[in-house]
């Protein structure tokens, strides 16, 4: 999965694209793949703010492709674990820091 980063950070924004579509097939001709799929996304499982530049190149050089649309979603879900699922007012004030910087940093392209 270490590749699938260095094609986010080399720009290689299409080959990208194509890895994730063909791991896509394979869940599609058989849904036993899910796990790879999972796999390739979990890459980019990535709290980290250097990589926003990149998610945002990548949204901007493909905005019709469902690839990034995934990795969105996943980051979404990211953020609604750290924030936890209990009422604002008994969330500790570093999760709902960090759900908003998951949400906010890499959401807007």
């Amino acid at each position: 999965m270490v590749e699938l980063r260095k094609m986010l950070q080399n720009e290689q924004l299409e080959e990208l694209n194509v890895v994730l579509d063909e791991y896509q097939n394979l869940f599609e001709k058989d849904p036993r793949n899910e796990y790879k799929v999972h796999d390739a996304y979990r890459a980019f499982d990535l709290t980290v703010p250097s990589y926003e530049d990149f998610f945002k190149k990548w949204i901007n050089t493909s905005p019709d492709n469902t690839n990034h649309i995934l990795l969105l979603h996943n980051l979404l879900c990211k953020g609604w674990e750290n924030r936890g699922y209990k009422w604002a007012k008994d969330t500790p004030e570093s999760n709902l820091r960090e759900c908003n910087s998951i949400s906010q940093g890499r959401t807007k392209p």
